[in-house]
């Protein structure tokens, strides 16, 4: 099996986890019903139609300007393609290479081996995925599980690239307001050369998530806010293989989450 992509992790609390690697065989007979997201059954429906959808648009990219190194895929070869892309075999063998079995809970413990109870088991951490971690993750993720050897395109809601050359002037200094962003929190620890000063407006979120991604990072962005709903501060991480690598708070989730991946960009001393 050629080499998979790191499993990204779900962020958040171990609730959820603990959820999805439950099967139903070992549930309390009144399960509980969790305010965000349901129950499992809802997130093995979700992760089932986020992984279709992450097959579907690696497979209609291939032959175009985002993968031109494949051929182009017809339209109607793409429903029976990703079938087979997701087919419970191969969610078994990836659930083995990841040495997922050894977290399930069932009854009995041969349940394991079990190829519909993995396929379940297997959309619900997909659904879990894409609720806390976004649906750029199970993009690069799907498609790095369904083609390694190809560099998995960027989502669609993806901004186009800067264009080269120098960057915009900056507005005169009367003009311009203070930044969003805070200071990364004292626990967080940037690496050794990491640089400072004025954000480089050209390091957007598509440059950060495709130099990750050449790099052999899976980049997630586990956001919080606090304070009152009308007027959330935001808190994003942009962690890369699960370690912290910017840290940025603003007024919108939007912003800070910029913030965060061009501090992290600057902290990989990425050129």
């Amino acid at each position: 099996m050629a080499q998979l992509p790191p499993l990204p992790q779900i962020t958040g609390d171990f609730d959820i986890i603990l959820d999805v690697y439950t099967h139903e065989s070992a549930r309390p007979p009144t399960n509980a019903i969790s305010p965000e997201y349901g129950d499992v059954a809802r997130l093995e429906a979700l992760g089932r139609k986020a992984a279709e959808l992450a097959v579907t648009y690696h497979l209609f990219c291939q032959g175009t300007t985002a993968n031109p190194m494949r051929p182009l895929t017809q339209a109607e070869d793409i429903p029976d393609l990703c079938a087979n892309a997701l087919h419970h075999t191969k969610i078994s063998s990836w659930m083995d290479a990841y040495n997922m079995k050894k977290n399930i809970r069932c009854h009995p413990h041969d349940f394991i081996n079990d190829n519909e109870v993995l396929t379940h088991i297997f959309f619900a951490y997909v659904g879990a995925l894409y609720i806390r971690n976004g649906g750029e993750t199970i993009m690069s993720w799907i498609s790095g599980l369904i083609d390694p050897e190809s560099t998995p395109p960027l989502p669609p809601s993806s901004p186009p690239p800067a264009p080269a050359g120098p960057p915009p002037q900056s507005p005169p200094p009367a003009m311009m307001s203070p930044p969003m962003a805070s200071p990364v929190p004292m626990n967080y620890q940037p690496p050794l050369g990491a640089a400072t000063g004025n954000l480089d407006q050209l390091i957007t979120l598509q440059v950060v998530n495709q130099t990750a991604q050449q790099k052999g990072y899976t980049v997630t962005y586990p956001a919080t806010s606090e304070g009152p709903p009308h007027a959330p501060t935001w808190t994003v991480r942009c962690c890369l293989n699960g370690q912290d690598a910017g840290v940025a708070q603003a007024r919108s989730q939007k912003a800070a989450k910029e913030e965060a991946a061009r501090m992290a960009f600057r902290n990989m001393n990425w050129p």
